[in-house]
């Protein structure tokens, strides 16, 4: 049941992130259209084998030392994403 929850709570969140920048960016459709093109790729790239490698490695490695393991996927999302976000600004 608790998967269930998530994928509501990343729904809802992402719904209503697109709802802010449809707002913000109404007048720059381009923009707006090159930001979901992002999202996509951004999303679909989530899913490549070496990150699922990664983070299912990290989770059993903490699992087997008895640390918990819950937010492995969320700083590994982090840490991805803001990586890619400071070479966004740099370019």
């Amino acid at each position: 049941m608790q998967h269930k929850s998530f994928f509501r709570n990343f729904i809802v969140i992402t719904l209503t992130l697109w709802a802010i920048f449809s707002l913000l960016l109404y007048q720059h459709f381009a923009l707006l259209g090159m930001v979901f093109i992002a999202f996509l790729l951004g999303l679909r790239h989530g899913f490549d084998v070496d990150h699922i490698i990664a983070i299912d490695n990290t989770t059993r490695q903490l699992a087997e030392k008895g640390n918990s393991s819950a937010t492995t996927g969320l700083f590994f999302a982090l840490g991805h994403s803001s990586v890619v976000f400071l070479l966004t600004l740099v370019v």
